[in-house]
């Protein structure tokens, strides 16, 4: 029997570091290290270990990602709880060598050597101990191509501990929920091969079948057999072969609309959400498509649904964030307008400001791009050259608002 629970799909985070900082005070020194966190959702497979490909959202490449066997775990658990024995015993050996000599006297020296001995192996007996309860055994597999285990690691989600009288109120809520679940009628199941919002903007480009299989579920169809050429060369330069594609078709998550994910080689080359007769863009999209290059949208409208489906997991910020970024912002955008209202006011503006992009004869497309560093998603209209192109940004305010910011000043 294992130490600590085994869950067949590990609650862990892909965790990009961004910075470390220093805190000097009377006290000491408080170093603060920030992390974004992406989360990864991989079922452990029946024997040995499978190797993964997960996207990092800050860095944009794909990082190989070890997941363990449940009887793997269970082993590497019972090994760092043999290591806590350890100590103990090398402690317990010398009590006993202590007490076993003549002349035996509990004095002043010996309590201190006493104390001492025990300070010393109490600190790797504790951290064994933590390692058996909280090994989950998944890692970043070194030495990868283009150097993409460097500043990742794998973290559990921070949950804070929400004390005896929390946990009490809410297993007594759990229990009136239980009771009112036995007495409601049955929940319907969810329906195959359709998709949610979340989950379909939750795949990137470099995700493995199997972690799209645990995000999506199973698809409605499958199509494969056919072979494509590559559209890009990857940065080390070196000749990439054709490769085997399959397509998984879903319904959703948009009103008649359809969800196209191709894999290559086993891992996605794009995704695509759209009509069946949509109209098709100069870059080859007929509504949202999510490819290695960023995401694409042909329409107003499937340019705020992407924006709204990336702005969801984004933080709220405060007043003083908002300021420090609109002075960052400034920077590359001298003529940039800042407007902060309600979120309904503010999707208004945003769409009216898209529509009028769309009635521009030499539109091109549109392109949303997530910046969690920056805590917002930004939008850009691309017309053809000579013409400048139009960004957006979006953030989500403290007080359920939204600040709006344009690149260019409106006609």
């Amino acid at each position: 029997m294992a130490f600590h629970q085994i869950e067949p799909v590990p609650d862990v985070r892909l965790a990009h570091f961004l910075d470390a900082t220093s805190n000097h005070h009377i006290g000491g020194t408080t170093i603060t290290t920030r992390y974004m966190t992406y989360p990864i959702r991989l079922r452990r497979p029946a024997a040995g270990s499978a190797v993964h490909a997960v996207y990092c959202g800050t860095c944009r490449q794909s990082v190989r990602v070890a997941v363990p066997s449940a009887d793997r775990t269970v082993r590497r658990q019972r090994c760092w709880l043999a290591v806590t024995f350890v100590p103990v015993a090398l402690f317990v050996a010398e009590v006993g060598y202590l007490v076993t000599r003549p002349h035996f006297h509990l004095g002043l020296a010996l309590v201190l050597v006493l104390l001492v001995s025990l300070m010393v192996l109490l600190g790797p007996t504790l951290a064994a101990l933590d390692r058996a309860q909280t090994a989950h055994g998944v890692t970043v597999v070194p030495r990868q191509p283009g150097k993409a285990h460097r500043r990742h690691s794998i973290r559990r989600p921070q949950r804070p501990n929400p004390g005896a009288r929390r946990r009490f109120q809410a297993a007594r809520a759990a229990r009136r929920a239980a009771s009112a679940t036995r007495t409601a009628a049955p929940a319907t199941a969810p329906v195959r091969g359709r998709v949610t919002v979340a989950a379909v903007f939750g795949v990137r480009v470099g995700m493995g079948r199997d972690a799209v299989l645990a995000r999506l579920g199973e698809p409605a169809r499958t199509v494969a057999g056919e072979v494509v050429p590559p559209d890009r060369t990857p940065p080390t330069g070196d000749a990439v072969r054709p490769a085997a594609t399959q397509l998984l078709h879903y319904d959703g998550p948009l009103r008649g609309h359809h969800t196209t994910v191709t894999l290559a080689g086993g891992v996605v080359d794009r995704v695509e959400i759209a009509e069946p007769a949509g109209a098709v863009t100069r870059t080859g999209a007929r509504g949202i498509l999510i490819a290695s290059d960023g995401i694409h949208a042909a329409t107003p409208g499937h340019a705020y649904q992407a924006l709204d489906a990336c702005l969801g997991p984004m933080p709220r910020i405060d007043e003083a964030r908002l300021r420090t970024e609109h002075e960052e912002m400034t920077r590359t955008w001298p003529t940039a307008a800042q407007a902060v209202d309600d979120a309904l006011a503010t999707v208004r503006r945003l769409v009216a400001d898209l529509t009028a992009d769309a009635a521009r004869p030499d539109l091109t497309e549109f392109t949303v791009l997530p910046l969690p560093d920056r805590a917002c998603v930004q939008v850009t209209a691309v017309f053809a050259p000579p013409a400048q192109a139009t960004a957006y940004r979006v953030w989500r305010v403290a007080g359920g608002r939204w600040a709006l910011a344009r690149s260019t000043p409106r006609p």
